[in-house]
Protein backbone atom coordinates (compact mmCIF):
# COMPACT_ATOMS: atom_id res chain seq x y z
CA UNK A 1 0.00 0.00 0.00
CA UNK A 2 0.99 3.33 -0.96
CA UNK A 3 1.49 6.70 1.41
CA UNK A 4 -1.45 8.08 0.02
CA UNK A 5 -3.43 5.33 -0.41
CA UNK A 6 -2.85 4.95 3.84
CA UNK A 7 -3.53 8.61 4.09
CA UNK A 8 -6.94 8.47 2.23
CA UNK A 9 -7.79 5.16 3.68
CA UNK A 10 -6.89 6.82 7.84
CA UNK A 11 -9.26 9.57 5.93
CA UNK A 12 -11.75 8.26 5.18
CA UNK A 13 -11.75 5.98 8.52
CA UNK A 14 -11.54 9.56 10.33
CA UNK A 15 -14.35 11.40 8.35
CA UNK A 16 -16.77 8.54 9.34
CA UNK A 17 -15.99 8.53 12.81
CA UNK A 18 -16.11 12.44 12.75
CA UNK A 19 -19.63 12.33 11.48
CA UNK A 20 -20.71 9.94 13.77
CA UNK A 21 -19.69 11.65 17.02
CA UNK A 22 -21.76 14.59 15.26
CA UNK A 23 -24.41 13.05 14.94
CA UNK A 24 -24.87 11.54 17.87
CA UNK A 25 -24.28 15.00 19.49
CA UNK A 26 -26.63 16.11 17.91
CA UNK A 27 -29.26 13.80 18.77
CA UNK A 28 -27.95 13.97 22.53
CA UNK A 29 -28.45 17.92 22.36
CA UNK A 30 -32.16 17.24 20.47
CA UNK A 31 -32.82 14.86 23.65
CA UNK A 32 -32.45 17.45 26.30
CA UNK A 33 -34.99 19.92 24.48
CA UNK A 34 -38.09 20.26 26.57
CA UNK A 35 -39.88 20.20 23.32
CA UNK A 36 -38.65 17.04 22.43
CA UNK A 37 -39.99 15.30 25.21
CA UNK A 38 -43.73 16.97 24.67
CA UNK A 39 -43.48 15.64 20.78
CA UNK A 40 -42.41 11.62 22.25
CA UNK A 41 -45.44 11.87 24.57
CA UNK A 42 -47.73 13.32 22.01
CA UNK A 43 -46.74 10.03 20.15
CA UNK A 44 -46.91 7.67 22.68
CA UNK A 45 -50.46 8.65 23.50
CA UNK A 46 -51.93 8.76 20.03
CA UNK A 47 -50.11 5.15 18.78
CA UNK A 48 -49.05 3.27 21.89
CA UNK A 49 -51.18 1.07 23.10
CA UNK A 50 -49.28 0.11 26.16
CA UNK A 51 -49.39 4.12 27.06
CA UNK A 52 -51.53 4.74 30.35
CA UNK A 53 -53.35 7.68 28.21
CA UNK A 54 -53.96 5.66 24.65
CA UNK A 55 -57.57 5.04 25.73
CA UNK A 56 -58.31 9.24 26.28
CA UNK A 57 -56.49 9.54 22.91
CA UNK A 58 -55.30 7.15 20.34
CA UNK A 59 -58.25 5.21 21.23
CA UNK A 60 -60.32 7.85 20.83
CA UNK A 61 -59.15 8.43 17.37
CA UNK A 62 -56.95 11.49 18.18
CA UNK A 63 -54.14 11.52 15.79
CA UNK A 64 -50.73 12.89 14.51
CA UNK A 65 -50.54 15.25 11.64
CA UNK A 66 -48.35 13.33 9.17
CA UNK A 67 -45.69 16.41 9.02
CA UNK A 68 -45.39 15.73 13.31
CA UNK A 69 -45.40 12.12 13.43
CA UNK A 70 -42.51 12.23 10.98
CA UNK A 71 -39.74 15.17 11.66
CA UNK A 72 -39.62 16.09 15.36
CA UNK A 73 -37.90 19.33 13.36
CA UNK A 74 -41.49 20.24 11.88
CA UNK A 75 -43.27 19.99 15.12
CA UNK A 76 -40.68 22.39 16.09
CA UNK A 77 -40.79 24.41 13.62
CA UNK A 78 -44.54 24.86 13.72
CA UNK A 79 -44.90 24.97 17.44
CA UNK A 80 -41.77 27.16 18.67
CA UNK A 81 -39.97 26.86 21.66
CA UNK A 82 -41.92 26.26 24.96
CA UNK A 83 -42.67 29.80 26.68
CA UNK A 84 -41.57 28.06 30.13
CA UNK A 85 -41.60 24.77 32.23
CA UNK A 86 -45.03 25.19 33.35
CA UNK A 87 -46.20 24.81 29.87
CA UNK A 88 -47.24 21.75 28.30
CA UNK A 89 -49.01 20.82 24.39
CA UNK A 90 -52.45 21.19 24.39
CA UNK A 91 -55.34 20.65 21.40
CA UNK A 92 -57.71 23.89 21.34
CA UNK A 93 -60.40 21.52 19.89
CA UNK A 94 -60.23 19.14 22.38
CA UNK A 95 -61.81 16.31 20.06
CA UNK A 96 -59.39 17.44 17.54
CA UNK A 97 -56.22 16.04 16.27
CA UNK A 98 -52.88 17.10 17.16
CA UNK A 99 -51.93 20.00 14.37
CA UNK A 100 -50.34 23.26 13.79
CA UNK A 101 -53.62 25.13 13.55
CA UNK A 102 -55.46 22.71 16.47
CA UNK A 103 -52.04 23.32 18.88
CA UNK A 104 -50.16 25.42 20.90
CA UNK A 105 -48.41 25.40 24.02
CA UNK A 106 -50.78 26.35 27.40
CA UNK A 107 -50.45 26.46 31.11
CA UNK A 108 -52.19 23.43 33.11
CA UNK A 109 -54.37 26.14 34.79
CA UNK A 110 -56.06 26.36 30.96
CA UNK A 111 -55.64 23.12 29.90
CA UNK A 112 -57.70 22.30 32.73
CA UNK A 113 -60.47 24.58 31.47
CA UNK A 114 -60.72 22.66 28.31
CA UNK A 115 -61.23 18.86 28.94
CA UNK A 116 -64.66 17.02 28.29
CA UNK A 117 -65.61 16.91 31.96
CA UNK A 118 -65.62 20.62 32.20
CA UNK A 119 -69.67 22.00 32.18
CA UNK A 120 -69.71 24.90 29.92
CA UNK A 121 -71.91 27.91 30.94
CA UNK A 122 -72.36 31.03 29.45
CA UNK A 123 -70.26 30.01 26.48
CA UNK A 124 -66.88 29.25 28.93
CA UNK A 125 -66.19 26.52 31.25
CA UNK A 126 -67.74 27.06 34.69
CA UNK A 127 -64.58 27.77 36.74
CA UNK A 128 -64.29 30.40 34.48
CA UNK A 129 -67.20 32.10 34.91
CA UNK A 130 -67.02 31.36 38.97
CA UNK A 131 -63.53 32.32 39.02
CA UNK A 132 -64.62 36.16 37.68
CA UNK A 133 -66.34 36.51 40.95
CA UNK A 134 -64.33 34.67 43.41
CA UNK A 135 -66.37 31.97 44.53
CA UNK A 136 -65.28 28.91 46.39
CA UNK A 137 -64.88 25.00 45.72
CA UNK A 138 -68.03 24.82 47.54
CA UNK A 139 -70.01 27.16 45.37
CA UNK A 140 -68.55 25.47 42.36
CA UNK A 141 -69.92 22.17 43.70
CA UNK A 142 -73.09 23.18 44.50
CA UNK A 143 -73.51 25.32 40.71
CA UNK A 144 -72.70 21.59 39.16
CA UNK A 145 -74.52 20.03 40.94
CA UNK A 146 -77.74 22.18 39.79
CA UNK A 147 -76.46 22.01 36.60
CA UNK A 148 -76.57 18.21 36.56
CA UNK A 149 -80.10 17.46 38.12
CA UNK A 150 -81.63 19.33 35.63
CA UNK A 151 -81.44 23.29 36.69
CA UNK A 152 -81.04 26.01 34.03
CA UNK A 153 -78.32 27.92 33.76
CA UNK A 154 -80.10 31.17 34.93
CA UNK A 155 -81.55 29.54 38.22
CA UNK A 156 -77.96 27.52 38.88
CA UNK A 157 -76.42 30.61 39.01
CA UNK A 158 -78.70 32.70 40.83
CA UNK A 159 -77.51 33.73 43.95
CA UNK A 160 -74.25 33.02 43.25
CA UNK A 161 -73.13 36.09 40.67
Amino acid sequence: MTNAESVARYRTRHLAECRERDRLAVRRKRDRLPEYTSWQNMLARCYNREHPRWVDYGGRGITVCSSWRRSFTAFRADMGAKPSRKHTLERLENDGNYTPQNCEWATRKTQAENTRRNLIVRGKPLSVVLGHCGSSDNTYNKVRWRLHHGWSEKQALEGVL
